[in-house]
């Protein structure tokens, strides 16, 4: 924070007279700095500052179009995403890497095969990484196992087949959420499982989780892409997983450097990589439409019904869900909870007492949460930039037509939800 507060002071205050592009560049890196302190309104006005300056500034033009996505700004969204879109396919056509990440992307409505067309750019740019490394790896390159090597069937002597899961998202993320208990359902008679993680420990319960249930956890965060690639080699895998894809703290140039011989695409990045490096991507048949097959550079494996993983372990078997008239009357008489306009990423508070006589756990549940007693609940638990104005409307619109019925928000980022005293009810 005091980093971006210098730099915001720097960009009022030049020391000089300072070229435009340089004073462009200045606001960037202030919003940069603003964006990565949580105050997501200072990074936009940065943002516009730097395009305002300097009218051709992909790199800005892209992140403040996430920026106000982040925080449902929607005043300059329909233009903000024509400029974006118009960016890209110059950036394309003249053969340079986009701005746009592919990951991105999925909140900008583009066509699918320029969407491919994005993910095939990046790839390329992360394959041109791997040729930079190549002298790094051992002599002779690296040594994979035989694709049949692995027997798979824990017969006497054969080899267990190594599967390596290879992510920067071991922690307290969503990824790890959902995987936390995938690792030790492996068959150990058949499989041989190891985890690398891409970025040092967390120190939290879901970190400490995977850790002990991998059979091999393998912390690789200090070392470059060339050092994990000859380690996944030398570990014998042959099958390794990216649980990345195109988001924040992935190498996909490890992958491009073909540390085992079958490679998967998994979770993290449910498109395209538009590489060779990877064969398979696991899906399904809702997230990739037998009819869009063409768009993918992967081999695609349809897992029924769903390609997302859970952890059913943390999932509440005996919420004992009520219905309406049993509520208690204790809770009615006591008044708890009201209206939820937005959830609290850790869990807001809606009353000073847990519960009381005769109340179940569905109204301790509700009252923790500000939730009122009766009532449908509609949440939506997701990043705000996957909200658009026109699913907005449509969550209004039913709101509308669902007496008593409430939208529970994830507060991600806070300074996405409106004020309470600007709240006006629906039309």
């Amino acid at each position: 924070r005091q980093l971006a507060d210098s730099l915001s002071d720097l960009t009022a205050t030049p020391p000089s007279a300072p070229s435009t592009e340089a004073q462009a560049l200045a606001h960037y890196h202030a919003a940069l700095a603003h964006q990565a302190s949580g105050r997501v309104g200072a990074a936009v006005r940065h943002f516009r500052a730097a395009l305002a300056l300097q009218a051709d500034f992909p790199a800005a033009l892209c992140s403040l179009a996430r920026a106000q996505s982040s925080i449902c700004d929607w005043s300059s969204r329909e233009a903000t995403l024509v400029s974006v879109r118009a960016s890209l396919v110059r950036q394309l056509d003249e053969g340079a890497c986009p701005a746009l990440q592919p990951f991105d992307a999925f909140a900008v409505p583009l066509e699918l095969p320029l969407v491919l067309r994005l993910a095939q750019a990046h790839a390329a740019a992360a394959e041109a990484v791997a040729a930079s490394l190549r002298p790094l790896l051992p002599p002779g390159g690296l040594c994979h196992p035989p694709r049949d090597a692995a027997a798979g069937s824990g017969a006497a002597g054969a080899t267990r087949l190594r599967v390596g899961y290879v992510s920067a998202d071991f922690g307290d993320h969503p990824l790890t959420h959902l995987t936390r208990g995938l690792f030790a359902l492996h068959d150990r008679s058949r499989l041989e499982v190891f985890c690398y993680s891409l970025r040092q420990s967390d120190r939290s319960a879901p970190r400490a989780a995977v850790e002990s249930a991998a059979e091999h956890f393998v912390d690789v965060c200090s070392s470059d892409s060339a050092a994990i690639a000859a380690r996944i080699a030398a570990d014998g895998i042959h099958v390794c997983v990216d649980l990345n894809g195109f988001t924040s703290g992935a190498m996909t140039e490890l992958f491009a450097l073909r540390p085992s011989p079958l490679q998967v695409g998994m979770l993290g990045f449910p498109g395209s990589s538009g590489g060779a490096f990877l064969d398979y991507l696991a899906t399904d048949a809702v997230a990739s439409p037998p009819q869009l097959e063409h768009l993918y550079s992967e081999a695609l494996l349809r897992l029924p019904p769903s390609y997302l993983v859970t952890d059913h372990a943390q999932t509440l078997l005996h919420c004992g869900i009520l219905p309406p008239a049993a509520v208690s009357a204790a809770w009615l008489r006591g008044g708890g909870g009201g209206g939820a306009g937005g959830g609290d990423e850790g869990g807001g508070g809606g009353g000073d007492s847990e519960g009381g006589e005769g109340w179940g756990l569905r109204e301790i549940l509700r009252r923790r949460y500000g939730l009122p007693p009766l009532g449908v609940v509609f949440c939506c638990f997701s990043q705000l930039y996957k909200v658009d104005p026109a699913t907005f409307a449509a969550w209004l619109s039913i709101l509308r037509r669902v007496p008593g019925s409430v939208l529970w928000l994830l507060r991600f980022p806070l300074e996405g939800e409106v004020d309470p005293s600007c709240r006006q009810p629906p039309p």
